[in-house]
């Protein structure tokens, strides 16, 4: 049975194990989404050529940034566009609001410990 048609056969005949399979892809893009974001905020340091590690920097963003569309594009085919939609704004809010902590908590370090 090829893949296409046992993935139609098992989101049709078992709502749950879609309900699986739909959360699994929202963790794997949640995975991408970090990746991304950690990726756009690292600085070189005490890397040979700035220019060069810059470059590498873009390339890996670009690439990251790419998979991580896909992975929507692959959500909405496999289970509906309003699927993906929702998938991407719930990693992009727990993301966004787990920013939001890590700053607050990193700001409450900085005003006890004056770093």
């Amino acid at each position: 049975m090829s893949a296409a048609i046992l993935d139609t056969v098992v989101t049709e005949s078992a709502p749950e194990a879609s309900e699986a399979l739909l959360s699994d892809a929202t963790v794997e893009l949640a995975h991408l989404r970090l990746l991304l974001v950690a990726k756009m905020q690292w600085r070189p340091h005490g890397v040979g050529s700035p220019s060069h590690a810059y470059a590498a920097q873009r390339a890996e963003v670009r690439r990251l940034r790419n998979r991580y569309f896909e992975k929507i594009d692959e959500i909405a085919m496999r289970f509906g566009v309003q699927a993906a939609m929702n998938a991407q704004d719930e990693v992009e809010r727990t993301l966004a609001s787990s920013r939001t902590a890590s700053e607050c908590m990193h700001q409450d370090a900085e005003d006890e410990f004056g770093d």
